[in-house]
C-alpha cells in the first residue's frame, strides 16, 4: 500500500509539477491528540512502554493516513 501510494504521488508531482503550496495549521492540543494516538498505535503494536515517536512522524504518518483514505474513497467511487 506505502509503495503504491508513494507511486501514485510521485506520478502526480512529474504530471501536474506546478501544483500549489499549502500551508495547514493545527491548534496544539490536536497535535498533542494525534501525537498520543501515535504513541498509543506503537506501544499496542510492539507491547513496550518505552516506544517513542517525535511530532512531525506523528504529524507526517496522520497526513498520510488522512491522504491514503481519500485516495481509496475516490478509487471506490470510481
Amino acid at each position: 500500500q506505502l509503495a503504491t501510494f508513494l507511486l501514485k504521488t510521485i506520478w502526480g508531482f512529474v504530471k501536474h509539477p506546478a501544483g500549489e503550496l499549502r500551508q495547514l495549521y493545527f491548534p496544539q492540543h490536536e497535535v498533542e491528540r494525534i501525537k498520543q494516538q501515535a504513541m498509543d498505535d506503537i506501544r499496542s503494536q510492539n507491547g513496550n512502554g518505552d516506544q517513542w515517536i517525535s511530532t512531525s512522524d506523528a504529524l507526517l504518518a496522520f497526513l498520510l493516513k488522512v491522504r491514503e483514505k481519500a485516495v481509496f474513497l475516490s478509487l471506490m467511487r470510481n
